[in-house]
């Protein structure tokens, strides 16, 4: 009834048309994939006719529903600054090192499997074109962390996650594991929980 994605940013290219097309619901993990404008607009077409359901974890981060539903007025600025160990992306660097400063558009371009929090913040909130993103890497980091910086209409939202590591990945936060389990339980839950 339900496949689940966590592969790559490519199987969604390959796969996601497919899978809905067969009437079957997806879950993308790989929600980096989603930048491409043109491939978000036709699975989302495609799952319109087909009556399916494109679900997209909150991943590694909190404060999601809170962006979504301040979405609804106006979103002045959303930054994430995300900030991992070196082991995470590029273990030769020794010193506190911003490797990355731009849109999410550029970050997901430039960093496929280790920045999906900035595509959903992105989808959630004003765009791929319109959120900030900063990625830093900090030898003294012991765990991923993302910090969301929001202002609007509705006020201001701070969000900040400390999280392990996932064992299998390092570049990974064990939270986008345990948000695709409980994403699997919202959908089996009659109860329905968040924005």
């Amino acid at each position: 009834d339900i496949i689940f994605e966590a592969a790559s940013q490519d199987a969604v290219n390959q796969y996601a048309k497919k899978i809905l097309e067969n009437g079957k619901d997806i879950i993308i993990m790989s929600i980096g994939s989603l930048f491409d404008d043109d491939l978000r607009r036709e699975i989302t077409e495609i799952a319109r006719q087909k009556e399916c359901k494109i679900y997209l974890p909150s991943g590694a981060v909190c404060g999601i529903d809170g962006i979504l539903s301040a979405s609804l007025d106006q979103i002045d600025e959303v930054t994430l600054v995300t900030t991992k160990p070196p082991k995470a992306i590029d273990s030769s660097i020794k010193k506190r090192t911003v490797i990355f400063r731009g849109t999410a558009r550029e970050a997901v371009k430039e960093f496929p499997k280790n920045i999906n929090v900035a595509a959903n913040l992105s989808l959630a909130g004003i765009g791929f074109d319109h959120t900030h993103v900063e990625i830093v890497i900090d030898p003294v980091a012991t765990r991923n962390s993302h910090k969301i910086l929001a202002h609007g209409r509705f006020g201001r939202l701070r969000a900040i996650v400390e999280n392990m590591p996932n064992p299998n990945n390092p570049g990974s936060s064990y939270l986008a594991s345990l948000s695709a389990i409980a994403t699997l339980k919202r959908i089996l839950n009659p109860i329905q929980i968040g924005a």
